[in-house]
């Protein structure tokens, strides 16, 4: 099948558009049908050619909202019916239907601005208008519209191109074949070890001595007790944790993407060096068993690019493969400037752009696409895979336990098979360590069982670029 999406828009939303319909095109992917179907995307109030088969009407008003630089006002949203939910739309042509279809002429006329609406999420306006950020200088996403809207945990722009295709099929009788679901499990690899100076002050002194815990002496004693054994022993949880996370998936025959730290900008990043022994031969195990390997720049790279050519430069090396994605550490994303360093550094995908203090689809889309840049009005060349779920989100963040946290993920999984995605989600390789995270380490087996036994299958980021754009 072939469509061909025509914006007669020649004003500021040009590019804009554009990018929201190659978005669109990359979703439905190629199809051996003949059919041609023409859409036109029209800013004309009376559009009469019969030449296409759907016409999109444009909502005049967000020519001057985009221009102006506006801060969304929630009260404008109209809601639509689709799959026994009522989707918000942001733009629209005043409807009271929001689609008509005429029978004489086979043509189909939507009200709703699914491209302009679907745009707003995409290029994360609501963090290219509202400065507002946290100590990390981060986007707080309970101040994203999503968040407001109830609908973070629902990927809106999936739903947007889902709609679009639901009556594409039925008014025009084309099969476009729903698209895939995954899982991708991906690893921050923050440390390497967990017996450093600072994590034994703590265990002796603030837990121990001080209870800085608050907690009884039996509890404080019993803590101390599993930390001396530990220690004394040599046996390191981060260390352990890590080989078990690769012990587990290589038992359940799945592959999952590794974010390795290749340098140490402040007192945010904990050292540790590619050049040594063991790094080295777990990277290079890694490879021979078909992992993907990544970089984790460190905390203060997100608007430096000498620092993260420089880190970069070093996992080359490491690797010999200048090949890979990358996620920011602590997830610090500015979209005015990570994203152009990124492009300028030629990684092949980014997987940052989840939010730190809630989970759920940032950019409203649950599948990898280009991104945007608001501050140039232009389409940027590297692919976003969006983090949809952090285990340190639902653990430090919401403050969740385990048990709790695993139904999160669950729904998602089920949202994710009823819209289509890619459930990206990061475990760091702290999860083992039952004295600071206990449970953890299960819940992430649980997850993936569940996975494995909804047959939602489980690849690496590169597997997933290569699945989404080569279909």
């Amino acid at each position: 099948m072939s469509i061909t999406i025509i914006n007669d828009n020649q004003n500021s939303l040009k590019n804009k558009i554009d990018y929201v319909k190659k978005t669109f095109l990359d979703y439905v992917g190629s199809n051996n049908s003949q059919k041609n179907l023409k859409i036109l995307y029209s800013q004309l109030e009376n559009v009469n050619n019969t030449d296409y088969d759907i016409i999109l009407k444009t909502d005049p008003k967000a020519i001057d909202f985009f221009s102006n630089k506006s801060v969304y006002n929630i009260n404008n949203i109209k809601f639509f019916n689709f799959e026994n939910e009522s989707i918000p739309i942001l733009f629209h042509n005043n409807f009271t239907e929001p689609f008509i279809f005429d029978q004489n002429r086979k043509q189909l006329t939507i009200f709703i601005d699914i491209f302009a609406s679907a745009f707003y999420f995409l290029s994360l306006w609501d963090e290219y208008v509202i400065k507002e950020r946290d100590n990390h200088n981060r986007f707080i996403g309970k101040n994203s519209l999503l968040y407001k809207l109830d609908f973070l945990r629902k990927p809106i722009v999936t739903i947007y191109f889902n709609y679009l295709i639901f009556l594409i099929k039925n008014y025009f009788n084309i099969n476009i074949q729903k698209r895939n679901s995954y899982a991708s499990l991906t690893h921050d690899i923050d440390y390497i070890k967990k017996w450093s100076p600072g994590i034994i002050y703590r265990e002796c002194i603030q837990y121990f001595l001080l209870n800085r815990l608050n907690v009884n002496f039996r509890k404080r004693f019993s803590r101390f007790y599993e930390f001396l054994k530990a220690f004394l022993i040599k046996n390191d949880p981060y260390l352990n944790s890590l080989n078990k996370i690769i012990e587990f998936e290589l038992k359940n025959n799945i592959r999952s993407t590794f974010f390795i730290k290749t340098g140490c900008t402040s007192k945010h990043d904990v050292s540790y060096s590619v050049k040594n022994k063991f790094v080295k031969r777990k990277v290079e195990f890694l490879k021979e068993q078909n992992f993907d390997v990544g970089l984790h720049p460190s905390y203060k790279t997100y608007n430096n690019e000498i620092i993260m050519k420089d880190e970069k430069n070093r996992l080359i090396i490491l690797l010999n493969n200048d090949k890979f994605g990358v996620r920011q550490h602590y997830l610090r994303y500015d979209i005015d400037i990570t994203p152009n360093i990124q492009e300028k550094l030629y990684f092949i995908y980014d997987s940052s752009l989840g939010y730190h203090d809630v989970e759920g689809f940032r950019t409203g889309f649950s599948f990898p696409h280009y991104l945007y840049s608001n501050q140039n009005d232009k389409v940027l060349n590297i692919i976003e895979i969006p983090l949809v779920i952090m285990d340190s989100t639902l653990e430090y963040y919401r403050k969740l336990k385990p048990q709790q946290a695993l139904n999160v993920i669950k729904e998602i999984t089920n949202i994710i098979q009823k819209y289509g995605g890619v459930l990206t989600i990061l475990f760091h390789n702290t999860c083992y360590d039952e004295l600071d995270y206990p449970g953890w380490g299960s819940i992430y087996e649980d997850m993936v069982h569940n996975f494995i036994n909804n047959n939602i299958q489980i690849l690496t980021l590169q597997k997933i670029l290569t699945a989404y754009f080569n279909s």
